[in-house]
């Protein structure tokens, strides 16, 4: 209705302007687009037509300033109420969509919509289903929105859950804007995390066998570890006791990666997220794809010695430091890696890239966007959205979250309790770089305080209450 609206009014300053009622040297537009030729500026116009919907109900349901932006654009200095009357006189409302339009105040153009207007409205909304509201502005151009991505070494939690629901959000609202969206899960299925879990559920497994284990300190210690490491017993019997312990990490490492990665699919499906594609870490690395990469750009003079350690240099580009790549020992570094997978991603023939990123990752944003930048592609081309953290509430009390430790309660275990829909929409409550509070007691609570269920009422019982 707002787009219906501002075409009118962007049809009459065009008439207005045609037929010399007004003088005006720069024309608003619905659309404003980069000209073909760039010496003409950025865009084509430098005024877009406002609509706003007026507090008070008494001034309509739309209201436009045009005619006061436009009063200082005239060849002719007029006021910008006669701007507004000139423009209300040349409003040809063919569809009659308007019952009336009034002109307020110093120049304001207030617009009131025939009530049966809405009712059409209504019906070519349930006629048309998912497709209202969708459009072709993107052109089909393809993008990745990458998000989730967690370590798989336990289950998701609630932080992951904002992830998630931000993400496929996004995904749909791009979708549904005409753009071709791919969801992705980045697995970091390699380094010393894996290298923990792996030692962790080996631990619980000779505990099975009854020996006494040291448990690692860098170890994970909730209950799945437990699990796992039973139905490896279940699996394969004591064999494992028995065997080298460096292979048997690695068996164990694998066995509890892929297992873990089966039920985070699992509690995302039951989320209602589905990504089109799981992308491991370790493809990075086959046939020496990051070091080849590496040796790329410091061939090009992005990267450079010092001692055995490798830098790369993100100042040149903004960053307050240039960041380590390979470090003393060999090793490579995330940043490394995330060179590498960006690069995977543009080559697959992306034209943008989204990641969506923990609130904690703020002091990464620097080196990556420096890193697409050596690799030959607009900075602008990689938008990173970072999610805030989550405070469980139960009984007004904050629920411990802690995956190293063990003490955390689920992302699946919170759908299950409150319900899909009411934990998405409480996920999207707030801004996703604003910390949230996730009510449980809240998200269930059968009143009007819980927006959910107002919802989701019998229209005959919301009206009573």
């Amino acid at each position: 209705m707002k787009k219906r609206i501002i075409k009118l009014l962007n049809d009459a300053v065009n008439v207005c302007s045609e037929k010399g009622i007004i003088d005006i040297e720069m024309i608003p537009c619905i659309e404003v687009e980069p000209p073909k030729d760039k010496t003409r500026g950025n865009y084509a116009s430098n005024i877009a037509i406002e609509m706003e919907i007026p507090k008070d109900t008494t001034h309509g349901d739309y209201a436009s300033n045009v005619a006061m932006v436009l009063a200082s654009r005239v060849g002719k200095k007029l006021p910008p109420g006669k701007i507004a009357k000139f423009l209300k006189e040349q409003i040809d409302d063919r569809d009659n969509v308007l019952d009336k339009v009034e002109i307020a105040g110093p120049g304001f153009i207030n617009f009131f919509v025939r009530e049966n207007v809405w009712a059409t409205l209504l019906k070519e909304i349930e006629e048309r289903e998912d497709s209202y509201g969708t459009s072709d502005l993107g052109n089909g151009k393809k993008i990745l929105v990458e998000f989730v991505s967690a370590n798989p070494t336990g289950p998701l939690h609630i932080g992951h859950g904002r992830g998630a629901v931000v993400g496929d959000v996004l995904a749909n609202i791009l979708s549904a804007s005409g753009y071709s969206v791919s969801r992705e899960y980045y697995i970091n299925d390699r380094g010393n995390q894996m290298n923990n879990l792996g030692i962790s559920v080996l631990a619980r497994y000779l505990e099975l066998l009854g020996e006494t284990v040291e448990f690692p300190e860098a170890g994970y210690r909730g209950d799945y570890i437990r699990d796992l490491a039973g139905k490896m017993m279940e699996r394969d019997g004591d064999i494992h006791g028995k065997r080298n312990r460096e292979a048997a990490i690695r068996d164990f490492t694998e066995y509890a990666a892929g297992a873990i990665l089966d039920e985070i699919k699992e509690d995302l499906r039951a989320f209602g997220v589905v990504f089109e594609s799981y992308f491991s870490e370790k493809d990075l690395y086959r046939d020496d794809g990051v070091a080849e990469l590496l040796a790329e750009l410091e061939a090009k003079g992005f990267i450079y010695h010092d001692g055995e350690t490798l830098w790369f240099k993100t100042t040149d580009f903004g960053d307050e430091k240039d960041r380590v790549v390979i470090r003393k020992n060999g090793e490579p570094t995330y940043f490394a890696a995330d060179i590498a997978y960006h690069r995977n991603k543009y080559e697959r023939g992306f034209d943008s890239l989204i990641d969506i990123w923990g609130a904690d990752h703020h002091g990464y944003i620097p080196r990556m966007l420096a890193s697409i930048q050596t690799l030959g592609y607009e900075k602008d081309s990689l938008k990173i959205i970072l999610v805030q953290l989550v405070s469980l509430l139960r009984d007004g009390k904050p629920v411990a979250m802690s995956t190293r430790a063990g003490e955390f309660v689920t992302l699946r275990e919170v759908v299950d309790e409150v319900g899909r829909d009411a934990a998405r929409y409480n996920f999207l409550m707030r801004r996703s770089d604003s910390h949230l509070d996730f009510d449980l007691d809240l998200a269930k609570k059968q009143s009007n305080e819980n927006p959910v269920y107002t919802c989701s009422m019998p229209m005959q019982e919301f009206a009573a209450s």
